[in-house]
């Protein structure tokens, strides 16, 4: 187990475990000595995804450790800011628990398992680019693949394991297996029986996902579908050891959760091409699903287990709160509690007077463990949170990207022209397409979001956020003057004219123009033709607007008003004032135009703009501050995944061909053609994703302070995003905005190409330069998967088409795959007097992804090379290499090389054998400097069932052996110059032996009175023995050295080391661990 302290192990003796296979010059220690007290962090240390800006926040829980597999549980949270229609989790609104591994996917078209499924389709993307227009238009295959009875896209799975591997992966009919994006040593192979998955990690592992969670769609069409699988299994390389994980799938009131979702569009029709485009309104749409239940229940491991309990109901969603996580070690065949986790939950309330469920939101308020010897003794966390509340769900304020944007009775549709060159009428008329306020609002979008942490320790973390900023690629509209005059009379019986031509501007937004014109008292009620007037004229076509002083001419009027002009017309304004000098009439005539500047918008919810950790005084300690630029924004603004044009063009066309009103079709009968515009709009637009956010940063600095806030040093962080967006989207004229989007990049655009670290000079309070990095990428085996999209381009209702007219298109893309990985770091120190580099070039095994070889140059040209060889390297039996591809083991490092210049200098080797089936060490070599060959240092000899050494033999011909206990997972004695055939005989042999190396728990006695007969046994005279015994899952509990002399250690009861004691039980360190108020 890792506790969240350290514990230090004193090696007692170099032996080898797996850990071993990738590093064989570096042997792990078997035994652990003398664990130190617990290094409680008062801190929290949170890493900052630079490029998108959102902190990594997580609480860790446990770690299982069983053999050679691990399972961090952890409680994370996404800092990316709450989304309006976000529903909690069972941990909290925005609060996952990460306790294993899962397997998702986006449905493109069927599912891929479905009838006539990707899997089934037996067409390649060639085959059907090859059709002819005549085999096309009478191919129902390629009709069926219009219409998605036939499905020509595969799914877009995503994956993670508890290793840490993640990612994307399809089904590849070109490479005939399923394909990881981007590119890792895993295997992924699908039951075919059961739709189920197993993924084969690189070190052999095997993952099975075989718990599935489905979604029913009720509307709009009837549909059951697998959206996730769980994982439900976890089997170590050589199937001997095993993690397994359950599922709570039933609520307590065995219901489901229903979602609704909703979406409105805005039709415009041409009805049978009459030469006019009719609007038929906004329509709200509904998408009605309900997703299967389905929570973590239990992890079983050889030492133990830990339990998720659920049982109380929850106001906001079916099912149960996750009320506490209980870790349990194995005690004989019962189980004992080593750890306890309380969760202490409300709820965000949208309007406290309704109690219908989108109205509140699960909220996690503290993490409380407890001391499973005094439950009132609690190390609590506290959460605090933004204080604007969130609307219910569902609601319509919010912004493009589905956070609140506080905008009251709002709607989807947002306020916008129709773009759609066909609609410029509508567009001229100032019509809009909806009337809803999409745009983010910085106050609001930190809406229920996590800004502090209080740890045990009364010490916490802020976390201040700001809105994510991103510069328009959509001009901004202001109203531009185009016109103004003024009109004084000279006198009564005397008409004075004034005429003005409009100069209509080229960056006018539309056809509206605003006019306002004064009217001031006049004294001459009796003109011969009228006191003051104004005429409005298109000199184009004749039409004219007259205006004149109404009502009480001694009192001045003013008329506001606004009239569509119509484009490449000419207009003129003539304004008349007949009386006394003191008369007049001021016109403005005002136009909206785009400005040439781009404004600033903001987007994607929050970035983290400062991390301040205080004291349990409120005193500041330490400080982190970030500000962000990108080559596509400037200056605190950051790069868009879509921008706000494609976001204004979120609309589709159709094309419908009627034949109903023909008795036969096609048979000289005239269909009914209508076009259609729809423009559609949801809660959150349709985009892709690159490190969770579509708002990235090309740079990003981060400033240190301490405590007095002066800056300590800042890191400048330089990446190049744009080649990681640009291949996201697939031309589809038939979805909203033309394209379909998904991740389709290869480059990772969160690894730095360069940073720069400074250090502060109080002395002119200015940074300078310590010490850089560039970095380099190359890209593996990259290649692509050929793909075709088949949409039609007309719809026939009613029968057809007819003779040779064209329905379709088909337009073919590619799926990137491949991968990127580091081949290069340059590091320059400036801190000396002359800029020192360090030049560290990498290449890697394409069978394996890990480095192959590693060359290190300095700046005096000294070059250090290492050489890497692993299982995949070798075709025949070097090293038992050919044992290790057996078993898909591709990660084991055979052979490490070193050179200086062109010198070997070092080669370290280990050698694989099978064991009764396990594949383990054998033999480890080194190069002997002498005579440049390899020399035996290490043979080993003997392994129990689940890989524990039991012993070997040291190059002087020191043999040493160990003993297993604790279901065979910790060493109870280490005995150095015996041979285990003699151990073995003289404990009672191998079946004893077996017998207490299966024990869950024993006790020191117990395993003093087991290991008895060595002491008492002549043979062992000269042998030195030392012997261990274990508080499973929390740590060594006592020690005796060959010499007899006993270590106690005691522990309290959240598992931190309290008391070391003598062999009298004199306590010679004592830890306490009091918590200041």
């Amino acid at each position: 187990m890792i506790r969240k302290f350290k514990i230090i192990l004193l090696i007692i003796h170099l032996v080898l475990l797996k850990q071993a296979y990738s590093q064989p010059q570096k042997l792990t220690p078997v035994i652990p000595l003398a664990p130190e007290a617990a290094e409680f962090s008062k801190y929290g240390t949170f890493p900052v995804s630079l490029v998108s800006g959102r902190p990594s926040i997580s609480i860790p829980i446990y770690e299982v450790n069983s053999g050679d597999i691990k399972v961090p549980i952890n409680l994370s949270y996404n800092a990316g800011g709450i989304q309006v229609n976000q529903r909690a989790t069972w941990v909290g609104l925005g609060w996952s628990l990460n306790s294993g591994g899962t397997i998702s996917r986006n449905i493109r078209g069927k599912p891929d398992e479905g009838n006539n499924g990707y899997f089934q389709t037996s067409f390649t993307t060639d085959e059907i680019m090859n059709m002819s227009e005549v085999e096309e238009e009478s191919s129902l295959l390629v009709q069926q693949l219009a219409d998605n009875v036939v499905d020509c896209h595969p799914d877009i799975f995503t994956y993670n394991l508890p290793s840490g591997t993640a990612g994307r992966f399809i089904y590849s009919k070109k490479l005939g297996k399923f394909q990881s994006i981007p590119t890792e040593a895993i295997e992924i192979s699908r039951t075919n029986a059961d739709n189920t998955y197993i993924i084969k990690d690189v070190d052999g592992k095997k993952y099975f996902f075989t718990e599935k969670q489905t979604v029913l769609i009720l509307l709009p069409t009837l549909s059951r579908n697998v959206q996730s699988w769980y994982l439900t299994k976890i089997m170590s390389e050589d199937g001997r050891d095993s993690v397994c994980f359950s599922y709570k799938t039933t609520t307590q009131n065995d219901v489901s959760q229903e979602e609704v979702v909703k979406s409105s569009q805005h039709s415009y029709k041409w009805a049978d091409h009459n030469g006019q485009w009719q609007d038929q309104g906004i329509a709200i749409n509904e998408s009605t699903s309900t997703i299967s239940y389905l929570v973590p229940d239990e992890i079983q491991f050889r030492g133990g287990k830990i339990k998720f309990y659920s049982a109380t109901n929850r106001k906001d969603y079916a099912g149960d709160m996750l009320d506490s996580i209980v870790i349990f070690g194995r005690k004989e065949q019962d189980y004992v509690r080593r750890e306890k986790y309380l969760l202490v939950h409300d709820y965000f309330i949208s309007d406290a007077s309704k109690t219908y469920k989108d109205y509140y939101r699960l909220r996690l308020n503290a993490l409380i463990k407890e001391n499973v010897n005094n439950n009132l003794d609690q190390q609590i966390h506290r959460f605090d949170y933004n204080p604007v509340v969130l609307p219910e769900i569902n609601s319509y304020s919010q912004d493009f990207w589905g956070y609140y944007n506080g905008a009251a009775y709002n709607e989807l549709m947002p306020k916008m022209l129709p773009l759609a060159p066909e609609l410029f009428v509508y567009k001229n008329n100032n019509s809009y397409v909806g009337m809803g306020n999409r745009l983010a609002n910085p106050d609001f979008v930190k809406a229920g979001i996590l800004e502090k942490i209080t740890y045990p320790t009364k010490g916490y973390t802020r976390f201040n956020f700001e809105a994510n900023r991103y510069k328009s690629d959509v001009s901004s509209i202001a109203e531009s003057q185009i016109a103004y005059l003024e009109n004084y009379g000279i006198g009564k019986k005397k008409v004075n004219t004034v005429t003005k031509k409009i100069t209509w501007p080229n960056n006018a937004y539309s056809n509206e123009i605003a006019f306002n014109i004064v009217f001031s008292a006049h004294t001459n009620p009796g003109a011969i033709t009228v006191a003051q007037e104004v005429v409005i004229r298109d000199n184009t076509s004749g039409l004219q607007w007259l205006y004149q002083h109404e009502g009480d001419f001694t009192k001045s009027q003013t008329n506001n008003f606004n009239l569509i002009f119509q484009g490449g017309h000419e207009y003129e304004i003539t304004s008349s004032v007949e009386d006394v000098a003191a008369t007049f009439i001021k016109i403005t005539a005002k136009a909206k135009t785009l400005l040439s500047n781009q404004i600033v918008n903001y987007g994607d919810g929050v970035r983290i703009a400062k991390v301040s950790n205080y004291d349990n005084n409120d005193a500041l300690i330490t400080e982190e501050a970030y500000s962000y630029f990108s080559n596509a924004g400037g200056a605190d603004n950051g790069m868009i995944t879509r921008n706000d044009q494609s976001i204004m063009n979120n609309y589709y066309t159709m094309k419908e061909i009627d034949y109903g009103g023909c008795v036969t079709p096609c048979m000289g009968c005239g269909p009914i053609r209508n076009d259609y515009i729809v423009y559609t709009a949801s809660p959150v637009y349709a985009t892709f994703d690159i490190s969770g956010a579509k708002i990235l940063y090309n740079q990003v600095t981060k400033v240190n302070s301490n405590a007095g806030g002066i800056p300590n040093g800042k890191m400048v962080s330089y990446f190049t995003t744009e080649q990681g967006y640009y291949p996201n989207s697939v031309y589809n004229p038939n979805v909203p905005g033309g394209f379909e989007y998904f991740d389709n990049s290869l480059f990772r655009a969160t690894e730095p190409v360069y940073e720069a670290f400074y250090k502060y000079n109080l002395d002119n309070q200015n940074f300078s330069l310590v010490k850089d990095k560039k970095y380099s990428y190359t890209g593996i085996g990259n290649g692509s998967e050929r793909l075709v999209n088949v949409f039609r381009e007309k719809y026939y209702p009613r029968g057809g088409p007819c003779g040779l007219e064209s329905a379709l298109q088909k337009i073919d893309y590619n799926i990137l795959m491949g991968t990127f990985k580091l081949s290069a770091i340059e590091e320059t120190n400036y801190d000396g007097p002359i800029p020192t580099i360090v030049r560290t070039e990498m290449s890697y095994n394409p069978l394996n992804l890990l480095v192959s070889e590693q060359r290190k140059e300095n700046s005096d040209g000294k070059v250090i090379k290492v050489v890497n060889k692993y299982s995949v390297d070798f075709q025949d039996t070097s090293y038992g290499s050919d044992l290790l591809r057996n078993n898909s083991m591709k990660d084991v490092l055979l052979e490490r090389s070193e050179y200086s210049n062109t010198q070997l200098i070092s080669r370290d080797a280990t050698t694989y054998g099978n064991f009764n089936g396990l594949i383990k060490p054998s033999l480890v070599q080194k190069l002997s400097t002498s005579t440049q060959a390899l020399e035996n240092r290490m043979k080993f000899t003997n392994y129990d069932y689940y890989g524990n050494l039991l012993n070997f033999i040291h190059e002087g011909g020191m043999k040493v052996c160990y003993l297993w206990s604790y279901d065979s997972q910790f060493p109870i004695a280490e005995i150095k110059n015996a041979d285990y055939a003699a151990v073995q005989q003289a404990l009672g042999g191998e079946a004893v032996i077996k017998t207490f190396s299966d024990k869950a728990n024993p006790t020191k006695a117990e395993i003093d009175l087991f290991l008895q007969p060595l002491k008492n046994n002549t043979t062992f005279n000269n042998s030195q023995i030392s012997i261990y015994s274990h508080k499973p899952l929390v740590g060594l509990a006592t020690q005796t050295d060959p010499k007899g002399q006993n270590a106690y250690y005691e522990y309290d009861g959240f598992q931190r080391l309290m008391k070391v004691k003598d062999q009298h039980e004199n306590i010679i360190k004592s830890t306490s661990y009091n918590f200041k108020p």
